[in-house]
């Protein structure tokens, strides 16, 4: 390894939980692996000047295959573990909270939302964009609701909500609004909820549903808030002060995630890693704002050795590596499976999208993640099945049932150019291009033609 590549200092508060140490995947490192991953990690950090740190983290079947770190342009003030703004990465975190209250039947998923928010949200007093005639008169033009968003559409994506991400120019008005009322996804990134006047999760709700829904609920894909809805019914469900504590107590101290929270200390935040900017081939560093309140869908901060343990959670069947359950096993199954339908048929993000473009083509979506449904279209090369999610700043993660994998990477850069710097798939291309598959799958393989 290189003298800019540093090995990550455990936290020792990280190693116990309620039930004492953690019984961690043993190293076994994959020497080829490891090489592939510090040459191209290494070379998107010193010469194409795209990633400004790196961690990375690769498991199989109990056992960390690679594991890299070069903190690079971050030198932390103290020793630990480094801590990154997850930003969607919250979303399956808080998807896994949900279907905690899911288990103990406090919810159904076809119940409508304003059974939870109040009348608000009942589809009589909400109207829906009509995209054809706003995009022909240049003005906005709606159409009564039809029906009522469900929580069900609020976890896949499919409510009728946008995520304020996107440039109104390139016709989502409702994007627009969301800028106007003081949502707007690219704000709630920059800035922190103090300088937005969002001080609870009560009031972002309240201004999401001043404005008109993409679409009619149910009818299309749209990378959306719902999950931010669905952290604010999870803190009217549960009884929690607010959404952190619930993610705490049922999640974080039961899988021994010691540095995951809505909230960061005084000793956190020495290890914060700062966020930066790629652009015209520099890395541009930004001031570092810190959320007032619990925001579902973007709110996280983490470490990769954390997220490394929700993630096992997940491939373990909703079981952590000490032994403590979060979840039934049918319960995470259920949540790997395609969600996502037109009529009654399966369908994939791309069909149902309108504007959307977040994923490549093959993939549907569960509860909390992307489902690879067909990889032969989505140019990456994943396993059928993987659950996996990204974030703002470029990190990411996959768990791979087939194959018994999980990958987290995290890194600290918003880089929108996904063209140029493909950062998901070189990465499976790095990790699945590494392994021996045929002593891994002796029998997967097609007979030869005879």
């Amino acid at each position: 390894m290189s003298s800019s590549t540093k090995a990550l200092t455990k936290s020792k508060s990280a190693q116990t939980t309620l039930k004492g140490k953690r019984d961690e995947p043993a190293p076994a490192y994959h020497a080829v692996m490891m090489k592939r991953v510090q040459d191209w990690m290494e070379k998107a950090m010193n010469v194409d000047k795209r990633l400004p740190c790196v961690e990375l983290i690769v498991s199989q079947k109990g056992r960390i295959l690679c594991e890299y770190h070069n903190h690079g342009l971050f030198v932390p003030k103290i020793p630990g573990d480094v801590i990154y703004r997850q930003y969607s990465m919250t979303k399956p975190v808080v998807t896994v909270a949900a279907m905690i209250l899911f288990e103990e039947g406090k919810f159904q998923m076809d119940e409508p939302v304003w059974k939870y928010l109040g009348d608000r949200w009942k589809k009589e007093n909400m109207k829906v964009v009509d995209v054809a005639a706003t995009t022909a008169t240049k003005s906005l033009v709606t159409v009564p609701c039809q029906s009522d968003v469900t929580i069900d559409q609020l976890l896949t994506h499919t409510s009728g909500l946008s995520h304020g991400l996107s440039d109104p120019k390139q016709g989502n008005i409702v994007d627009a609004y969301y800028a106007n009322v003081g949502i707007s996804g690219s704000e709630c990134i920059l800035l922190s909820p103090r300088e937005t006047g969002l001080p609870t999760l009560q009031t972002f709700c309240d201004k999401l549903v001043e404005c008109p829904l993409l679409y009619q609920p149910g009818a299309n894909w749209q990378y959306s808030y719902g999950i931010e809805v669905m952290g604010r019914i999870i803190e009217i469900l549960s009884g929690a002060k607010d959404l952190n504590e619930f993610v705490q107590e049922r999640i974080c101290k039961r899988l021994g995630m010691t540095d995951t929270t809505f909230f960061l200390s005084a000793e956190q935040e020495l290890r914060l890693c700062p966020f930066f900017f790629a652009k015209d081939g520099f890395l541009l560093p930004e001031a570092t704002h810190f959320p007032t309140y619990c925001s579902g869908s973007a709110g996280l901060f983490s470490t990769m050795r954390d997220y490394h343990i929700f993630s096992r959670m997940i491939l373990r069947g909703g079981v952590g590596d000490n032994g403590e359950r979060i979840l039934a096993p049918r319960t995470v199954e259920w949540m790997a499976q395609n969600h996502l339908h037109r009529g009654s048929n399966p369908a994939t993000i791309k069909e149902l999208s309108i504007f959307d473009f977040t994923v490549p083509e093959g993939y549907g979506f569960g509860y909390g993640g992307a489902i690879a449904v067909d990889t032969g279209y989505s140019h990456v090369m994943a396993s059928p099945g993987e659950w996996s999610w990204a974030g703002a700043t470029s990190t990411s993660f996959w768990v791979d049932p087939r194959e018994e994998i999980v990958v987290v990477f995290m890194t600290s850069v918003f880089d929108s150019d996904k063209e140029s710097f493909p950062l998901t798939g070189m990465l499976h291309s790095l990790v699945y291009g590494s392994l021996d598959e045929s002593k891994a799958h002796p029998k997967t393989f097609p007979a030869a033609v005879q």
